[in-house]
């Protein structure tokens, strides 16, 4: 069964953006998908073997520097500011669980040649 919402349609002015007579209009509502397991788990391995993409890769490297740069990079890609943010989260998680797993190096001591 579909469920519907009312939404308000027009002010009752007759300019405006939202101009014309007040009227109740009925719009379907989309129910919120669910996300599978084996989904997430095929696009977990896809990443882990064959990397980021292109974009992907510069948008970390955008995070680094400024946060509002990598949303602009990332929202001209996506094409929609929620779908940039979302990416840009993820690539801000990504970076730094690379963090966490880069080996430690030994502290550098100066040689006397």
């Amino acid at each position: 069964m579909v469920k519907y919402e009312q939404i308000q349609r027009g002010t009752g002015l007759s300019v405006g953006l939202n101009r014309g007579h007040q009227r109740t209009a009925l719009r379907p509502v989309k129910p919120a998908a669910k996300k599978s397991a084996r989904a997430s788990f095929r696009r977990k391995l896809v990443a882990e073997t064959v990397g980021y993409q292109p974009y992907e890769l510069r948008v970390m490297d955008m995070n680094e520097i400024t946060e509002k740069k990598a949303l602009r990079f990332a929202k001209r890609r996506l094409g929609n500011i929620r779908r940039a943010k979302k990416k840009v989260k993820q690539m801000a998680e990504v970076k730094r669980l690379l963090k966490k797993q880069a080996p430690k190096e030994a502290p550098k001591t100066e040689q006397k040649a």
